[in-house]
């Protein structure tokens, strides 16, 4: 206690290394930015919906019977079987972005520092994953003439317009969650 001998005082007390991170940064929080409002409760909007179209997508597009397997492996030796990886490799990254987009909701409910974090890797994970699964789509395909069709022309645009939307998402809420005054107001709780 302070009032013993060779005690410290309160004042001298040495902070943890928590309380001396929180009392090198801190700023006085304005009131009004504190809460799930303004473009934070419109990123989060955006993340229900992107929720909702994924696991659409993942059920109306993720699967590959063994008859277009059989037929595009007549059409050209190992060309299913290179699908089928490619297709299971596209679902193993689709549940590692759901579930990466799951914490980050709950965490952002939460008020957690990590959401930021979290939205950050969601954000980049998303980015990253679109151009490497369309270069090795693209990659698969043009072994073969079936490239040029205009079914997978159609594909391949809808990739292309993927890769655009999921980049440029990166690139505006990325830098959002560095500086964000709400963000570091809000997501305040350990």
């Amino acid at each position: 206690a302070a009032g013993q001998p060779g005690a410290l005082p309160v004042a001298a007390t040495p902070l943890t290394s928590t309380q001396a991170i929180q009392h090198q940064t801190a700023e006085p929080v304005d009131p009004k930015l504190v809460g799930l409002k303004g473009w934070l409760a419109f990123f989060i909007v955006g993340l229900f919906l992107a929720l909702a179209v994924t696991i659409y997508r993942f059920f109306a597009d993720g699967f590959i019977t063994s008859s277009d397997i059989d037929y595009l492996n007549e059409y050209q030796i190992g060309l299913g079987d290179s699908v089928q990886t490619l297709i299971g490799f596209e679902n193993l990254m689709i549940i590692i972005y759901v579930a990466l987009v799951i914490i980050t909701l709950v965490l952002l409910f939460q008020k957690r520092v990590l959401a930021k974090y979290f939205a950050i890797a969601s954000l980049s994970f998303l980015a990253i994953y679109s151009i490497g699964d369309y270069l090795a789509a693209t990659s698969i395909y043009s072994t073969t003439d079936l490239l040029d069709t205009p079914e997978m022309e159609a594909v391949f645009s809808e990739a292309a317009g993927d890769i655009g939307r999921n980049v440029l998402g990166a690139l505006i809420w990325i830098p959002y969650f560095i500086v964000s005054k709400r963000v570091k107001a809000t997501l305040t709780k350990e």
